[in-house]
């Protein structure tokens, strides 16, 4: 009898071994895993920030990230558009300016490549949206194959479109010195803008501006 249960024993025990044996190599090798994992990220995520500084700094050229905003010296060009892996937006939809505010995201991203997105030279009538620029990303790239303006256009609400007339009301005002603008400029406006005669002239009465012929 004691014969049997040192054998039992015996082999309880060399079962327990084993499996002590396997869970210690387990987790030895989870932990050289989580450490190995852990190692290369730290690589990994040094690497993501010094190359592309060091393309940057070297080349000029922007691995990656476009920083839109308003204060950007240089407009959202075609090949900005459909080579960039990000788009960080900063600032864009601001009711009251905030100087510098959108330059903290240079900090984050120092590769980051500035860029604001105007249409003819101007960012008036630019829809504001965050939804509306996102609209305006997605569509220049994976519609119009990079063209920023024919997105914009596409996107432009009529409260867009009566704030462009405006400005470009205004303008002609300011360059002919007179107090009124003629039909022509509309057809002139719409030949580029999807502006109906009423929206005109709804921008012509905001600039105080009489319409003739």
């Amino acid at each position: 009898m004691g014969g049997q249960v040192g054998s039992v024993r015996e082999a309880i025990g060399r079962r327990l071994s084993i499996v002590g044996v396997r869970l210690y190599a387990y987790i030895y090798l989870r932990g050289f895993k989580v450490w190995a994992s852990y190692r290369t990220q730290i690589v990994l995520n040094v690497l993501s920030w010094v190359l592309p500084v060091f393309t940057y700094y070297f080349t000029g050229t922007a691995l990656g990230a476009i920083i839109l905003r308003p204060d950007a010296t240089t407009p959202l060009r075609p090949e900005d558009v459909n080579t960039a892996d990000a788009f960080l937006i900063g600032g864009i939809v601001d009711k009251i300016p905030r100087p510098g505010l959108s330059r903290m995201l240079d900090s984050l991203v120092p590769w980051g490549v500035p860029r604001k997105i105007e249409l003819r030279g101007s960012v008036i009538g630019v829809p504001e949206r965050i939804n509306r620029i996102i609209e305006v990303i997605l569509k220049s790239r994976y519609v119009y194959n990079g063209d920023v303006e024919r997105a914009i256009i596409t996107t432009m609400t009529k409260k867009d479109r009566v704030a462009r007339a405006y400005r470009e009301i205004m303008k002609e005002l300011r360059e002919k010195e007179r107090s009124y603008v003629t039909r022509d400029l509309y057809e002139e406006l719409r030949r580029w803008l999807p502006l109906t005669y009423d929206e005109f002239l709804e921008a012509a009465r905001r600039a105080h501006a009489e319409v003739k012929g």
